[in-house]
C-alpha cells in the first residue's frame, strides 16, 4: 500500500511541470511607474516583469537609457539611482517643469526593448472649502508612554472650479500627514507601535448619480464631467482616528490633485484586479497601461495640500 502511494506521489509531481502553458504571455517586459509633479525631482521606477509564473519577482532594470522630452526644452537624459529592491532613474540637472498642459514624452531603451509613453502636466486644482462639524475627541492610550488616540468625525463641503481650465479628473485625500505610506485598504501597518503615528482616517463622498467616482486606498479618484461648478458641491464625510500621538491633535490635511484620465483608468483597473483576486471564480483583469511596448503608468499629477486646523 505504501508503494502505491509513493508511485502516485511521483506521478503527480512529474505531471506538475513548471513550464506549463497557461495561455498567459510571460515574456519579460519593462514596467514603468512614474507620477511626476511640477517643481519636483524626476523619479522614474523601471523594473522588469517576471519571466515565469513560478518566480514572481520584479527585478530592477539597470543600465537603461532614459530620456524625457518636453515641447519647450531639449531632451533630458536621466541619471540612475538604484536602491536595494527597486531601480529608480532621476535627474540632478532639472526638475519637472511647472507649465500646465505641458506635453511630456518618455523613452526607455534597454538591451532587449524600447518603450515609450506620453502624458502631460495637469493644471493646478482650483477649489474652495467650508468646514462643518469637524470634531476631534481625545481618549487616553498606552499610559506607559503617555500617548493618546483621537477620534475624528465631521464634514467638509468642497467646491472645485472646473470652468477656468476645463479639467475634470481629480483625486481627493484626507490624512493626518499627506506623506504617510499606506498599506492595505483603510489601515497602516507600523513596525514600532510605541513610536509611530497610526492614521486610520477614512473619507466617504455621497454623490449624485452624475458623478463618476472611484474609491481607492488613500482617497477618491473623481471624474467631474457632469459636475456643475456653480450649483454642485462635494460633501466629504471624514471618519476615523489618529492613534499614538504624543500630544494634541491640531490639524488634518486635505489634498486635492488634478490627475490625468490615464491615471484614473489605471486606478480603476488596479481596483478591479484586486476585487477579482478575492474570488477564485472571477475572470482575470488586465491592468490598464499607457506604456507602449511595456507595462505600467506614466502620468502627470498636480496637487494642492490644505491644512485644516482644529480650534
Amino acid at each position: 500500500m505504501k508503494l502505491y502511494w509513493a508511485i502516485l506521489f511521483l506521478l503527480v509531481c512529474n505531471s506538475c511541470r513548471s513550464d506549463y502553458d497557461f495561455g498567459i504571455d510571460t515574456n519579460p517586459k519593462p514596467i514603468v511607474n512614474c507620477l511626476f509633479h511640477p517643481d519636483s525631482i524626476w523619479r522614474i521606477e523601471i523594473t522588469r516583469s517576471p519571466a515565469s509564473l513560478w518566480k514572481y519577482h520584479f527585478a530592477p532594470i539597470e543600465g537603461a537609457t532614459v530620456r524625457i522630452s518636453l515641447n519647450s526644452q531639449n531632451p533630458l537624459l536621466l541619471d540612475q539611482f538604484v536602491s536595494k529592491d527597486l531601480g529608480f532613474y532621476t535627474s540632478s540637472a532639472e526638475n519637472v517643469p511647472s507649465a500646465p498642459f505641458e506635453t511630456v514624452r518618455l523613452e526607455v531603451i534597454t538591451e532587449e526593448n524600447t518603450v515609450t509613453a506620453t502624458s502631460y502636466i495637469p493644471p493646478k486644482p482650483l477649489f474652495s472649502k467650508e468646514i462643518l462639524d469637524l470634531i476631534a475627541t481625545k481618549r487616553e492610550h498606552r499610559p506607559k508612554n503617555g500617548r493618546f488616540d483621537w477620534d475624528i468625525e465631521g464634514k467638509i463641503h468642497l467646491k472645485i472650479d472646473t470652468r477656468k481650465n476645463g479639467h475634470v479628473w481629480y483625486s481627493i485625500v484626507v490624512r493626518y500627514r499627506s506623506n504617510m505610506i499606506y498599506g492595505s485598504p483603510g489601515r497602516i501597518y507600523s513596525n514600532d507601535p510605541d513610536t509611530t503615528i497610526f492614521d486610520y482616517l477614512r473619507l466617504d463622498i455621497p454623490y449624485p448619480d452624475a458623478f463618476k467616482t472611484l474609491r481607492k486606498t488613500d482617497g477618491y479618484c473623481i471624474d467631474l464631467s457632469a459636475y456643475d461648478p456653480e450649483m454642485d458641491e462635494l460633501i466629504l464625510n471624514v471618519q476615523g482616528d489618529v492613534d499614538n500621538l504624543p500630544g494634541d491633535l491640531d490639524f488634518i490635511v486635505l489634498t486635492v490633485a488634478s490627475i490625468t484620465e490615464e491615471y484614473l483608468m489605471y486606478n480603476k483597473k488596479v481596483i478591479a484586479q484586486y476585487v477579482a483576486g478575492q474570488d477564485l471564480f472571477s475572470e482575470p483583469v488586465s491592468v490598464y497601461s499607457n506604456i507602449k511596448g511595456g507595462l505600467g503608468i506614466f502620468s502627470g499629477i498636480n496637487s494642492v495640500t490644505d491644512t485644516i486646523r482644529f480650534h
